[in-house]
């Protein structure tokens, strides 16, 4: 697990009234690597720590059939590595727009 997964997990525990779950990503294929429930939404966290590293096909797709299913999706990712996540992000968020989902 990186250090920026491990301060994901850390905020969202101390978060009151917050649910999360570490998810091991070598049993769960294109699996969101944080899933949360706060405030009655269901939260998939992608983190992307190291440069170059970027959303597969199957993590996008389940971020964003996530997003559709009225879930938040996010990705957070390290300061060398927004470039390429953002692109991917934006086409989630326009995916949902198309489809009358608030993002």
């Amino acid at each position: 697990m990186s250090t920026l997964q491990t301060k994901v997990l850390t905020f969202i525990q101390q978060t009151p009234n917050a649910w999360v779950k570490n998810i091991e990503t070598a049993s769960k294929r294109g699996c969101a690597d944080v899933l949360a429930c706060y405030a009655g939404k269901s939260w998939a966290i992608e983190v992307k720590d190291s440069k170059g590293d970027n959303l597969s096909a199957l993590q996008y797709e389940d971020l964003r059939v996530h997003a559709l299913a009225g879930g938040v999706s996010c990705v957070v990712c390290s300061d060398g590595n927004r470039g390429a996540v953002r692109r991917k992000i934006v086409k989630c968020d326009q995916d949902c727009r198309e489809n009358n989902i608030e993002t």
